[in-house]
């Protein structure tokens, strides 16, 4: 008996939590149930997303092989208009900086390359952008501008920057701070066949 009405009131004491409580648990599970459905959704959008965006970033090379630049142009801007959050688009975008730079049109190709800098999802891609985009500055004689540039943390690159960070200074005839950068670049174990050859003009022996 006591078994019987301890069963009892506990199947009461159910049936009462949800009366009490039913409607609250049944928005909950709605709201779950509809959370893990459209994190699914967003889930395959991403992908098919991505993977257009590969297709579309794998055409623009096989117009770059071709030497179809207006293709890479056309394919770059979709990219960066429609998948600017992507890899892809960043480096669309250096590509088309580099067809600017091979038709002599230094302006358009730092524009692209400044887009990769400020929209490339991976740091290392973003400090390549960069490289190249402190190149084309001090090219056109903005010293200053490619000096800020050569400030940013490099990482991977470093020797890469601190080697045309010297080379800046060069132009700017400050030859100790080239120096310096020169040694900063060696240090790093920089494997360019012209730095030792720097370093020793600047009367920098080099073992």
């Amino acid at each position: 008996m006591e078994s019987y009405v301890t069963e009892e009131q506990q199947w009461e004491a159910i049936k009462n939590f949800f009366k009490k409580y039913g409607n609250s648990m049944l928005w909950v599970a709605i709201i779950v149930l509809g959370s893990i459905s459209a994190w699914r959704y967003w889930q395959h959008y991403q992908g098919n997303q991505r993977l257009i965006a590969s297709e579309s970033y794998q055409e623009l090379l096989i117009a770059y092989a071709d030497s179809d630049y207006t293709t890479v142009n056309t394919k770059a801007k979709y990219l960066k208009d429609h998948y600017d959050n992507t890899l892809y688009a960043a480096l669309a975008s250096m590509v088309a900086g580099k067809v600017a730079f091979k038709d002599g049109d230094v302006d358009i190709a730092k524009q692209n390359y400044q887009w990769a800098v400020d929209h490339s999802p991976s740091s290392d891609f973003k400090r390549l952008a960069q490289y190249r985009l402190m190149k084309l500055y001090m090219i056109q004689g903005e010293l200053e501008q490619a000096l800020v540039i050569a400030q940013a943390d490099a990482n991977g690159l470093m020797p890469l920057f601190k080697e045309l960070e010297g080379d800046i200074y060069i132009q700017k005839q400050e030859r100790e701070l080239a120096l310096k950068a020169y040694q900063a670049a060696f240090a790093a174990n920089d494997v360019s066949p012209f730095l030792k050859m720097k370093l020793e003009d600047l009367g920098q022996e080099v073992h």
